[in-house]
């Protein structure tokens, strides 16, 4: 009959490596960057060491034994926690031995364990695991807390993770990964990409629900200026924010973004650079498709003015607010589209408009298809109104339209053209702010109908008349060609 007197020194050592090197952050924009991680050799195994002082009938035994060690989940030791662990010829010496057991890592989760040792035929008794103080660092629901870094984790796997977080509830507001932060200038979870080439992701989220998020950013603060989602990039040809979305069918974006607020903005893009001479965007969309939209706005509103499904602004004295350019033939720089058939603009202009090819409206024929009819220019800034009148007795008064009396100076010259509707001269006879007098050549006493033009110079804009303007030549006319960035979409999920 053996008997055992024995104590437990427990060491568990996972395949993870512990360093104390510091990580330092700063708000979005800063340039302190995460310090290097020294590299190591090899990996630790998961393995743990037991070691005992073995009695047979009082005396400390010298020789070998067989020895099985079993871990369980109860302080009964009836739950059995994975294999046997089987050791054949354990020296002893004065009746002290040590053994290194390989265990499963996954075992050693933070779950309470016991072990019970049978020597040769014998079961020792059932006693419980008890972790190396410091260890209790790693115990769910633990907390490190240090002047540097609390935890740093690496691993060198190909495709490892450093720290993986996974929360197997179906309910509830569950975090994988939660991250807090209490400084002012501080990052609660922070990713960074060291490397210089490939599709190097700072983090990166997936979501296979249907509703889901891959990465979503909140901030609840009801002042100030915070960011859901903040973004910076330092390359000059790298992106702060990239969303990419790789399906092929349905209304999909590769980003989505939208306010609540009554003065707020869905996307708000700002070019800060004051001296470029190159191009510059505060938002800039790209379309490969043959039918799709670089950029899109959609006011959903049913109601007010001012709803607006893209809104451009350049306080640049040769700035422009929104800028569309088409390259190729048949191209459309800007298109606006209405569909109301009255009261509506596929394209409006609060202040003036300019041009340098030619100004069409488009018109479907019955027997020509599409045709382009041009607008007639003029050196001054004109309006015109037309009409038909009747002569009586070779004289005639006919009263302007007094709400178009109201769009043009009638105090300035206005010019009056004639048509007349039958053999008689006719002539203006007089010209006044409400009406003008029409009579026939010579005194006859004509009563015809005659069409008249009336062309007048627009109320407020009196004196110009070809004025000088900027070159309308456009540094972005030779815009160099831009390919759309690779999707990091395509990286497989851990």
């Amino acid at each position: 009959m053996y008997q055992k007197t024995h104590k437990i020194i427990l060491l568990t050592i996972l395949a993870l490596l512990l360093s104390v090197s510091g990580v330092t952050g700063q708000t979005p924009g800063g340039d302190n960057q995460p310090q290097e991680i020294e590299s190591i050799a090899a990996v630790l195994a998961s393995r743990i060491n037991y070691q005992g002082l073995l009695r047979e009938s009082g005396a400390p035994v010298t020789g070998s034994r067989d020895m099985v060690f079993r871990f369980y989940s109860n302080n009964t030791c009836t739950t059995l926690v994975g294999a046997d662990i089987v050791k054949n010829g354990v020296a002893v010496s004065n009746g002290l031995f040590s053994v290194n057991l390989d265990v499963p890592q996954a075992n050693f989760d933070g779950q309470a364990l016991w072990l019970k040792v049978a020597v040769g035929a014998v079961s020792l008794g059932c006693r419980e695991i008890v972790a190396a103080p410091y260890a209790l660092s790693l115990r769910p629901g633990a907390r490190i807390e240090g002047s540097g870094t609390g935890l740093t984790v690496v691993s060198d796997a190909t495709n490892g993770q450093a720290i993986r977080g996974e929360t197997t509830a179906t309910t509830g507001e569950t975090y994988s990964v939660y991250g807090r932060n209490s400084s002012p200038e501080g990052q609660a979870v922070f990713g960074y990409a060291t490397a210089a080439t490939g599709v190097a992701i700072g983090v990166l989220g997936h979501t296979n629900s249907t509703a889901g998020y891959g990465v979503a950013g909140d901030a609840r603060a009801t002042t100030g200026t915070v960011y859901g989602v903040y973004g910076v990039s330092r390359s000059p040809a790298g992106r702060g924010v990239y969303g990419g979305n790789t399906a092929t069918t349905g209304t999909n974006y590769g980003g989505f973004f939208e306010s609540n607020s009554p003065t707020g903005r869905g996307v708000v893009g700002v070019a800060r650079h004051t001296t470029s001479t190159s191009d510059n965007f505060g938002v800039r969309g790209e379309a490969n498709s043959p039918e799709g939209i670089g950029v899109g706005g959609y006011a959903l509103s049913a109601t007010g003015s001012g709803a607006l499904g893209v809104y451009g602004r350049s306080d640049s004295p040769s700035g422009k607010g929104v800028y569309g350019n088409a390259t190729e033939t048949n191209g459309i720089g800007v298109y606006g589209r209405a569909t109301a058939t009255n009261g509506n603009y596929g394209v409006y202009s609060y202040g003036n408009i300019g041009k340098t090819g030619t100004m069409m409206t488009l018109v479907q024929t019955r027997l020509n298809g599409w045709v382009g009819l041009h607008g007639m220019e003029s050196a001054e800034a004109l309006f015109e109104d037309v009409g038909t009148a009747q002569l009586v007795n070779g004289r005639a008064s006919v009263a302007l339209d007094p709400i178009f009396a109201q769009t043009v100076n009638l105090k300035q010259p206005y010019q009056v053209f004639l048509t007349p509707m039958g053999d008689c001269g006719l002539y203006v006879a007089e010209k006044t702010e409400a009406a003008f007098t029409v009579q026939a050549l010579g005194g006859k006493p004509c009563s015809i109908a005659f069409d008249y033009r009336i062309v007048a110079k627009r109320l407020g804009y009196e004196n110009q008349r070809l004025m000088s303007v900027e070159s309308p030549e456009l540094s972005l006319d030779d815009e160099p060609e831009r390919t759309a960035p690779t999707s990091p979409l395509e990286v497989d999920a851990p």
